[in-house]
């Protein structure tokens, strides 16, 4: 996967690896990057996003996690959808370019795109809720309620050596779990 102009791209994990690891929660948004924006090999220059000010994880600092509005299926559905345009997208360099190659269903987008860090945002406007993917992140995935712009977190995935498959839920753990079985269902259990 990786070649000329496509520097940071990871290895794909083989179809029957057994378990997501703690390196596999660092891995699988930088897979999901590789794959699902297939924008390796831009300039490193090249960032863009519909909201440059929007924060990747919103009220980080906050103690407590919002009560989300949506459902736990919800966030699911959101980080699925992603997952989905994988084939539609080359190489994007901007948040307007991805969505511009992305069949996004009515109200959702990638309103964050920043290839050069390797983060990106997507929100679902109807629904009121965004997910996070920061690669260069340990914790590299938060959902919040809220759009990009202005997110309050619900939960976040983490890597915890004390879990089976090392990657531990903080906040709405019902949501938290949807989520980890969307990853688990794209790239195997």
């Amino acid at each position: 996967m990786t070649g000329p102009g496509r520097p940071w791209c990871p290895a794909v994990p083989e179809p029957g690896e057994a378990t997501i690891t703690k390196r596999a929660l660092v891995t699988v948004p930088s897979i999901l990057l590789a794959l699902t924006l297939t924008a390796c090999g831009s300039s490193e220059e090249s960032t863009g996003s519909a909201g440059d000010s929007a924060s990747g994880s919103g009220s980080a600092e906050s103690s407590a996690p919002a009560e989300p509005d949506a459902t736990p299926a919800d966030y699911a559905a959101l980080v699925t959808t992603l997952f989905a345009q994988q084939e539609a997208v080359e190489k994007a360099t901007s948040a307007e370019d991805f969505n511009r190659q992305a069949d996004f269903p009515d109200g959702i987008s990638i309103a964050e795109f920043d290839e050069k860090n390797r983060k990106l945002c997507l929100q679902d406007e109807g629904k009121d809720i965004s997910v996070d993917f920061d690669v260069s992140d340990d914790e590299a995935f938060v959902a919040s309620t809220g759009l990009c712009d202005d997110q309050e977190e619900v939960a976040r995935l983490v890597s915890d050596e004390s879990t089976k498959d090392g990657i531990g839920i903080e906040g709405d753990r019902e949501v938290g779990a949807a989520i980890k079985q969307a990853f688990v269902d794209k790239f195997g259990a």
